[in-house]
């Protein structure tokens, strides 16, 4: 929780009012096994992306949502994500691995 975050913002421009979903999309380039990423948003408990809800999403390997949320026109929300290898993994289980996500926005 010491290292900076990751911070976006979300912001409703349309004139309705709209549910979204952020979601960390884990790109095809990813070689490691993605139970092995911690990730919080903003201060919520820290969880294993396993433990996320999971989400396809088509040009990604794999989808967890991590946040769920609504804005009415106008307004927007900013959050921090931090990410990090889960201090139970081994070196073994991590060696010559990487982990590659984007933050995907999908509103409804």
């Amino acid at each position: 929780m010491e290292t900076s975050p990751y911070t976006f913002t979300i912001t409703n421009t349309c004139n309705t009012f709209l549910s979204y979903e952020v979601i960390l999309g884990v790109t095809e380039e990813t070689t490691m096994n993605s139970s092995y990423m911690a990730a919080v948003l903003d201060y919520n408990a820290i969880k294993t992306l396993d433990q996320y809800e999971a989400k396809t999403i088509d040009g990604y390997k794999e989808g967890y949502i991590l946040q769920k949320g609504s804005l009415s026109p106008g307004d927007e929300v900013t959050y921090n994500l931090r990410l990090w290898m889960d201090g139970s993994v081994t070196s073994l289980d991590s060696m010559n691995k990487s982990f590659q996500s984007q933050i995907v926005v999908e509103a409804r």
